[in-house]
């Protein structure tokens, strides 16, 4: 997983402070949205006081990861993929979440059959550029350790 975090953590900024965006996301650590996810109980304080520390980022990202693990696969049974892969399809759904992921069928399609070049494809229809291209070339190319 440790590849997974710091493939995210050189594309989403880390912010110790509750940041909000144009798009009314509340984001904190690496991109929590505490809109869409509420923070755990023990994270709860106020962050102007007391920001958030790196290492609870890193924590709470982790945790985010995971819970992305499961719903994936009724989607997309990724777990015979390889590492590779699997690390590209969690870090696509961090990024873009479960929403805009199941709206585009296409994509899923194209994960579902295998076509990894088409799964490429689609994603680079988000954005050529940044951690969209890293994921793109995973997807596409299976990537070595």
């Amino acid at each position: 997983m440790m590849n997974l975090i710091n493939q995210l953590k050189r594309h989403v900024a880390f912010t110790a402070l509750v940041c909000k965006t144009n798009s009314n996301e509340r984001l904190i650590g690496y991109g929590h949205d505490i809109n869409k996810k509420p923070l755990p109980d023990y994270l709860q304080r106020n962050f102007d006081y007391q920001p958030m520390t790196e290492d609870e980022a890193l924590n709470l990202l982790a945790s985010d990861i995971l819970d992305i693990y499961d719903p994936l696969i009724a989607y997309v049974d990724f777990t015979q993929w390889p590492i590779q892969r699997q690390r590209a399809l969690l870090a696509l759904l961090y990024m873009i979440g479960f929403w805009d992921f199941g709206r585009d069928r296409v994509l899923v399609h194209a994960l579902n059959c295998g076509d990894f070049k088409l799964a490429a494809e689609c994603v680079e229809t988000i954005s050529k550029k940044g951690i969209y291209a890293e994921i793109a070339e995973q997807l596409e190319n299976g990537g070595d350790e």
